[in-house]
């Protein structure tokens, strides 16, 4: 998680160096938990891929954003070489309970990993440099999974494969789940 006050900054670069030498296959950067501010994340997603040799998962969420927000926050980070997002619709806005999609918005993490599916591929169809990148580099999607079902959505676990199944006809490439606490509900 990108630090939210600026004076946290150097602890929180000593801990990504810490990791990075560790070799990680990936770090997962979070983005704007909750409605909050994101512009940290991007700043954090875009170093990584800058200055270190380990691929930055970045999170993009679509709660409160218009299409063209979205599109344009994916492009930047196309733009600063991320090849690996991970699609969220993103939790409602702390302060709005009663919170709902805008219309006209990209709503799902399904429409989600579409629109960037479509970026790229626009990007890729414009640039043949980013065509011969890409070939090199494919872009990568994951989504989130959730074999216990969705508590928050009240989904059943069967409803749940359905979605993710949706989701990999998007465009999406892998999963990843919350935390769960018994091994059985991963493997049924």
């Amino acid at each position: 998680m990108p630090p939210r006050h600026p004076e946290l900054a150097p602890r929180f670069w000593g801990t990504v160096d810490d990791l990075v030498a560790s070799h990680p296959d990936f770090l997962s950067v979070t983005y704007g938990a909750a409605g909050q501010d994101r512009t940290s994340a991007r700043a954090v997603v875009s170093r990584l891929v800058r200055d270190t040799p380990v691929q930055p998962i970045a999170h993009l969420t679509c709660v409160g954003n218009s299409v063209d927000e979205v599109s344009s926050v994916v492009t930047d980070y196309l733009d600063t070489g991320v090849r690996t997002f991970l699609a969220l619709r993103g939790d409602p806005p702390v302060d709005e309970p009663d919170w709902s999609p805008a219309a006209g918005g990209v709503s799902s993490a399904t429409q989600l990993v579409a629109l960037i599916r479509a970026l790229e591929a626009r990007r890729c169809s414009a640039h043949p440099g980013a065509a011969l990148r890409a070939a090199f580099k494919p872009l990568t999607i994951a989504v989130a999974a959730f074999p216990g079902g969705n508590p928050a959505a009240g989904t059943t676990p069967e409803q749940e494969v359905e979605r993710l199944l949706v989701k990999q006809a998007a465009g999406a490439d892998f999963a990843i789940t919350q935390l769960f606490w018994e091994p059985d509900t991963y493997v049924s």
